[in-house]
């Protein structure tokens, strides 16, 4: 499990250390787009780790890996919004991370299930869609300083 963690994660810093840009929703997307290909690329681990985690039921050491995976997919996860939002500045794009780490990390779970489970041609739709959310939630942050 943790190896799989480590190259999933691996994998995804490579990809999102590819983006650049001065607009901020294209850097998300391209970030997003990053969590796309990590689930099309790591079904397997995904799968593994979603089942782990619905199911505490195992050993105290299984419950300490699959919290670890956890806390690492936040802090990667709000890592890449910090990157997508640095052409905003560091401080707001701080705050951005922090506010809506939780969020992203929701919508890629989600997003992962509904790839499972539905046809291919709506992931395409369905990432745009979460762009869109949490660039609509940055941009509201940014202007009232609450998402």
């Amino acid at each position: 499990m943790e190896r799989a963690a480590n190259r999933f994660f691996e994998d995804g810093a490579r990809l999102i250390d590819a983006t650049d840009g001065q607009d901020p929703q294209v850097r998300l997307r391209a970030v997003m787009g990053v969590s796309g290909q990590l689930v099309r690329d790591h079904p397997r681990f995904l799968r593994l780790f979603m089942l782990l985690l619905l199911g505490y039921e195992g050993e105290h050491a299984q419950e300490d890996v699959v919290d670890r995976v956890r806390r690492e997919g936040r802090r990667r996860i709000t890592s890449g919004l910090r990157h997508a939002y640095q052409p905003w500045g560091p401080d707001i794009a701080d705050r951005i991370a922090d506010q809506l780490g939780d969020i992203a990390l929701a919508l890629f779970d989600g997003y992962f299930i509904a790839v499972e489970s539905g046809p291919a041609p709506a992931q395409v739709r369905l990432l745009d869609q979460i762009v869109s959310t949490l660039h609509g939630l940055a941009e509201r942050l940014r202007e009232t300083g609450r998402a």
